[in-house]
């Protein structure tokens, strides 16, 4: 935990004279930097899915501490490629933005997130959480994104021979 330290004098005015008294008052205002480290790790239920399936994303998120994190929102991306189907509690979706509120995050405390979109269209679905928080001070950067990569392959279609009896 980072602390910066302040002092600094308040003067009081005196509403009668319209100026300054002699009497001050001595302050000190301490700012605490509030330090975690908030992770995610995100995997798909598969690499490889034909247009139609559903993918489920599954989103471990995590503090490391030393201290809780507070505000936590995780936001994921989604791409033109999928719709959204589904998601956990407190997750929201509005125009391919999944938004979970996971608010207060305890040191050493997991939380896991499930995200499921409907494949749509074949291509490279890549798929993007990142954490946002009121209190960023976080040591580890980098592991606050996470990224998975799922192939669509175009539907599968089966054409079955009619058969007719004379």
């Amino acid at each position: 935990m980072e602390t910066d330290n302040y002092d600094g004098r308040i003067w009081a005015a005196n509403r009668s004279t319209g100026g300054f008294s002699p009497s001050t008052l001595e302050e000190s205002l301490v700012v605490v930097t509030i330090e975690f480290d908030l992770a995610v790790v995100k995997t798909a239920n598969a690499d490889m899915v034909n247009a139609g399936d559903m993918i489920n994303y599954t989103l471990v998120v995590s503090n490391a501490g030393p201290q809780d994190a507070i505000g936590v929102m995780l936001v994921d991306t989604l791409l033109d490629l999928v719709t959204f189907s589904d998601a956990s509690e407190g997750c929201a979706e509005d125009a391919g933005m999944v938004t979970c509120d996971i608010g207060d995050l305890a040191m050493d405390e997991v939380v896991t997130l499930t995200i499921i979109v409907t494949a749509d269209v074949d291509g490279i679905a890549e798929n993007v959480a990142v954490f946002s928080s009121e209190f960023v001070d976080d040591p580890a950067m980098t592991n606050n994104t996470s990224t998975v990569d799922t192939e669509i392959l175009p539907a599968f279609y089966y054409l079955l021979p009619i058969v007719q009896k004379h």
